[in-house]
């Protein structure tokens, strides 16, 4: 026999009630499954709908067939109440059940496939028959302040579909549950407000958590705080509180990490217990089960460690702002303040390169999936000649000189990697440059001295020069003299 499975029933208005001559139809969904509980996809099927009064076999005072098409899930859609007598039913009088038949190959050769209470009451049709006055064991009348959904006598209001919970609101505990079994196994959990299938579907003792979305804080017990938007976001979480997590997947493994926040589809997807992340980003953050106080942004942007921030992810080309990124360098909160900064030493060691990076081997290394990763971007990426250092070296020279240099980022794990904070190189330039400028200016000094030196040695060659000029002019003086007595000698 073929079988039809419900997996929804909703009673609801398609225009607005107090419109004058309102339409009066519900929406009713259900499941289609042929004798081999395979899916009835895409085909057009034969309904049969009957409300009867009463009880399972009460009379049927309505009734309507369609023929509704499939989707590509096996299910169809109807608005029930478009045929003769629907408005005339007293949903007031007594209680309602609905009966479907079906034929799987779109004909009048029904099955009976089962029938379920109404225990949704159409509140809308409800009202609208009775003039807009609801009965009292679940409204006291027009007056403000006593209208509402529920009984007089404080019993929580819910409804069932093929008799099972739909949703309840439950006075005593401050919590509002709607969708198939959402806070199914709530017990003593205060003010919880969940929205949508098996949403806070095992939340026992769990406090002001919110949970939109089919499974989203499925398995929380006794988390509290939390809040969870998004199909299976929160879905493994257990006991951990105050985490925020928006977009299909977010936060979906973790367990009792607290105080996280992941905005995006499957964001911090993997975190299991780690604290105080922070993700915003399709897919970012998906690596790691236990890194704290981390937060990655963009797309895919990935975090390998505790303590880290990431902005973007491997094919980002800049990263840029108004003015420079400032770090904290009070002199106020800086001890053990020393000198021993490696300069020359340190920066005519290192050995500047150009180089490409290999963007096969990064995936590789951070294990990202072929779906997440951009080809085209990587090999622009890949075009871009880099300039800079290779970290292990800079580390090697670091190590040789023992010099405990800032500017190398060391791998934290086996699943993090190198980097360098060019920005710390700064430091040791400076060094360098001093160490120059001290050299510099001895080695003036001592130009100096060879300058005064050469000068005086050329003040006293200037003074025997004079000196030796005198000598010679006596000495030719005297020279003439003699000359002139041997002349006069000579004479006599």
């Amino acid at each position: 026999m073929k079988r039809l499975f419900t997996i929804l029933t909703a009673v609801l208005l398609t225009a607005t009630l107090w419109a004058q001559n309102p339409p009066q139809k519900m929406s009713y969904q259900a499941v289609i499954r042929d004798v081999g509980n395979a899916l009835v996809t895409s085909h057009a099927v034969g309904m049969r709908v009957s409300i009867l009064l009463g009880s399972e076999t009460g009379t049927e005072v309505y009734s309507e067939t369609q023929t509704p098409t499939t989707n590509a899930n096996g299910l169809v859609t109807l608005e029930i109440g478009g045929g003769a007598g629907f408005d005339e039913i007293n949903w007031a009088g007594d209680t309602y059940f609905i009966k479907t038949e079906t034929d799987p190959t779109g004909g009048t050769s029904y099955s009976i496939t089962g029938t379920s209470q109404l225990l949704s009451v159409p509140y809308a049709l409800y009202s609208n028959a009775s003039g807009g006055v609801w009965s009292l064991t679940g409204n006291a009348g027009l007056i403000d302040g006593t209208n509402f959904i529920g009984t007089t006598d404080n019993v929580p209001f819910s409804f069932r579909v093929n008799n099972q919970k739909a949703g309840r609101i439950d006075p005593n505990y401050f919590n509002t549950f709607w969708g198939y079994q959402a806070g199914n196994s709530n017990t003593a959990g205060n003010s919880n407000t969940a929205n949508g299938m098996q949403a806070l579907f095992s939340n026992t003792g769990g406090n002001s958590n919110t949970a939109n979305g089919m499974q989203a804080l499925f398995s929380n017990i006794t988390g509290s705080q939390n809040t969870a938007n998004g199909i299976y976001t929160l879905y493994f979480n257990t006991g951990g509180s105050s985490n925020t997590a928006i977009g299909q997947g977010a936060l979906y493994n973790n367990t009792i990490g607290g105080s996280n926040t992941a905005i995006g589809r499957a964001t911090l997807y993997n975190n299991t217990t780690g604290n105080f992340n922070t993700a915003i980003g399709r897919d970012a953050f998906t690596t790691g089960e236990v890194f704290s106080n981390s937060t990655a942004i963009g797309n895919n942007a990935q975090v390998t460690a505790s303590n880290m921030i990431r902005l973007g992810d491997a094919n980002v080309t800049s990263i840029n702002g108004a003015v420079a990124f400032t770090v904290v360098s009070d002199g106020r909160f800086k001890k053990d303040i020393n000198e021993n900064v490696s300069g020359l030493s340190f920066i005519m060691k290192l050995r500047p390169v150009t180089y490409h990076l290999d963007m096969d081997k990064m995936a590789v290394f951070m294990k990202t999936p072929d779906n997440l990763r951009e080809r085209a971007s990587e090999a622009s990426k890949e075009k871009v000649l880099q300039t800079g250092f290779i970290a292990q070296e800079v580390e090697g020279v670091a190590q040789e000189l023992g010099y405990d240099f800032s500017g190398i980022d060391k791998p934290d794990n086996e699943n993090d990697y190198y980097g360098l904070r060019y920005a710390e190189f700064t430091v040791p330039l400076v060094k360098a440059v001093q160490e120059q400028q001290k050299m510099i200016e001895s080695l003036q000094e001592e130009i100096r001295q060879l300058k005064d030196q050469a000068d005086h040695k050329q003040s006293a060659l200037s003074k025997l020069e004079a000196e030796n000029v005198t000598l010679k002019s006596g000495f030719e003086n005297r020279l003439k003299k003699l000359e002139e007595i041997l002349g006069a000698m000579a004479q006599r």
